[in-house]
């Protein structure tokens, strides 16, 4: 399973993947043992993803939470009953989720409108705590959840440890590792009016699991 990103890190379309040379360290593969098809044509292979939105003070008061709820509420909704799998994860100072990731896409998307509520004011974000969860909802082994795995963010990138640097570090190792062990691609959207101070380190996040970074400063974005 392969996505391709430019320079910026931007998602590529991917053309008649029939027409691709596929290489094996540097050796060309020949065709003949070679089956490269675009995921959305595989009737047997699904994609599995699992959401996570901040619902925290600022970003409500910004603007961007009830936008994401819809954005994701409508991203679940186009996925495949059966065959691909969701769950979503709301963070403040605590994390909330809708349970494992599911088939049964109409749960999530269920959960979400049921769940989805402001929280008070003055929450300490857990943000790396929430990826962390969405992280270890893929199992080790692909006969449950396929190999086709991403988490997607949408977040200011404040987390309750910014103050305590050498935990953020461990933290985001952990998560850098575990990523990679189950196959997970991290997929961030920053969102940001006044500052991005914070938002390297989720974009670096990103970068390290092959996963894309967007900023929106607006709630259309």
């Amino acid at each position: 399973y392969t996505s391709y990103l430019d320079k910026y890190r931007r998602s590529l379309k991917a053309g008649d993947a029939g027409q691709w040379s596929v290489y094996l360290n540097g050796e060309a593969v020949g065709a003949d043992t070679t089956d490269v098809k675009l995921l959305r044509e595989d009737p047997n292979h699904g994609v599995a993803v699992v959401l996570i939105i901040a619902r925290y003070s600022a970003v409500v008061m910004d603007g961007f939470f009830k936008p994401a709820v819809r954005g994701a509420s409508n991203l679940v909704s186009q996925l495949s009953p059966n065959l691909d799998q969701a769950a979503v994860l709301l963070y403040s100072d605590t994390v909330d989720a809708s349970g494992r990731l599911t088939p049964i896409l109409k749960d999530v998307t269920s959960w979400l409108d049921n769940e989805a509520k402001p929280m008070p004011e003055h929450a300490t974000p857990s943000l790396l705590d929430a990826i962390d969860q969405a992280v270890k909802l893929f199992p080790a082994d692909f006969g449950t959840v396929g190999p086709n795995r991403m988490v997607v963010v949408v977040t200011d990138g404040f987390d309750k440890n910014v103050a305590n640097p050498t935990k953020s570090k461990d933290m985001l190792k952990g998560i850098e590792d575990r990523a990679n062990r189950a196959n997970v691609r991290i997929n961030v959207i920053g969102t940001f009016i006044d500052t991005d101070e914070q938002l390297p380190t989720v974009r670096k996040l990103a970068g390290v699991t092959g996963g894309t970074y967007r900023q929106a400063r607006t709630a259309n974005e």
